[in-house]
């Protein structure tokens, strides 16, 4: 989730992601991706703790943003982000606003406004981040009701 407000000249920008860290339901956290490591590797990483994490992610993050402040930065940091993204060419189903059943298509990526992209048989939907909701589980995108 992204959320920006300008106040006077100044533009206040609100970054939300999501990590699971230690819950294993509805997926996978990131201690489990650490438990089998260790089993297929014979080594004894220790789970991360949330505070280990959040420091960690919030330094990365301040590095991301300088580097995206330089020259070409953005599109450099877009190339390296598609090459860990795990959603293009996804199979989905949208519920569109007043559409009585889903429409299916595939995730084409997201735009320069960070809207999800999704091809359907009819055309390319642009999602708004903060107007849908995604059930991972059914594959389903829906508006935020």
């Amino acid at each position: 989730m992204t959320l920006a407000n300008c106040i006077g000249d100044d533009v206040i920008i609100t970054v939300g992601t999501g990590v699971n860290i230690t819950n294993s339901i509805p997926t996978i956290c990131v201690n489990d991706i650490i438990a089998d490591h260790n089993r297929k590797h014979g080594t004894t990483l220790a789970p991360i703790t949330v505070e280990r994490f959040l420091a960690r992610y919030c330094s990365e993050l301040e590095r991301s943003l300088e580097y995206m402040a330089t020259e070409g930065g953005v599109r450099a940091f877009l190339e390296q982000y598609y090459q860990y993204w795990l959603h293009t060419d996804e199979e989905i189903r949208v519920q569109t606003e007043g559409g009585n059943t889903p429409v299916h298509g595939r995730i084409v990526g997201v735009d320069a406004a960070g809207w999800l992209l999704v091809r359907t048989a009819a055309s390319t939907l642009q999602l708004e981040p903060d107007g849908n909701t995604f059930d991972i589980m059914a594959g389903l995108v829906a508006p935020k009701r």
